[in-house]
C-alpha cells in the first residue's frame, strides 16, 4: 500500500479528501491528515508517504516552506490551490508537484491524478527492483567467495602448522 498524507486547513474539505475516493481500491492509505504546513512537515517527517495532497495557503506554513523543509525525503507531491495562479503553479512545478488540482475539484478528477501517482510509483518500485536483486546477488556472491577465502586461509594454517 502507498502512503498518503492530506494536508488542507479547511476541515470540511480535509475530510471529504478523506472519503471522497476509494483509496484502498487504488492501493492508497490515508496515513494521516494536518490542518496546518507544520502539522504536516511533522507527519510527513514521521510517516514518510509516497503522496502528500496539500493545499497551498495554510496557517503557519505553506506548501512550498513545508516542501522545503521536508526536501530531503522523496514523496509525490499533488497541490490543491483555490488560486489558479501562474506563479503558485510554476512554484509548485520547481518543487517537484506532479498535479497541481483547483478548488472546487471533484472526485473524477481525483482519482484520475491519484491513478496516475499509483502508476508512477509502481513504474518506480518496479525499476528499482531489478537493481536491488542484483545487488542482493552480488552481496552473495562476495559473501561466499570471503567464506571461500576463510576456508582456504584456514587449510594454509593447517598445512603450514602440521607440514612445514
Amino acid at each position: 500500500m502507498f502512503k498518503l498524507i492530506i494536508v488542507e486547513d479547511e476541515h470540511l474539505i480535509r475530510k471529504w479528501l478523506e472519503i471522497a475516493v476509494d483509496y484502498s481500491a487504488l492501493g492508497i492509505q490515508v496515513v494521516g491528515t494536518a490542518s496546518h504546513g507544520q502539522e504536516g512537515m511533522k507527519l510527513i517527517q514521521e510517516k514518510e508517504p509516497h503522496i502528500v495532497l496539500t493545499d497551498i495557503t495554510k496557517p503557519m506554513m505553506d506548501a512550498f516552506m513545508m516542501f522545503e523543509a521536508t526536501r530531503t525525503l522523496s514523496y509525490e507531491k499533488v497541490i490543491l490551490s483555490g488560486d489558479n495562479d501562474f506563479q503558485n503553479a510554476k512554484k509548485a512545478m520547481q518543487y517537484g508537484a506532479v498535479d497541481f488540482l483547483s478548488k472546487p475539484t471533484d472526485t473524477k478528477e481525483l482519482t484520475e491524478c491519484r491513478q496516475k501517482i499509483v502508476l508512477r510509483l509502481r513504474v518506480s518500485t518496479r525499476q528499482k527492483t531489478p537493481f536491488l536483486e542484483e545487488y542482493q546477488t552480488l552481496l552473495t556472491s562476495i559473501q561466499q567467495v570471503d567464506t571461500q577465502n576463510q576456508i582456504i586461509q584456514q587449510i594454509l594454517e593447517f598445512v603450514h602448522q602440521h607440514y612445514c
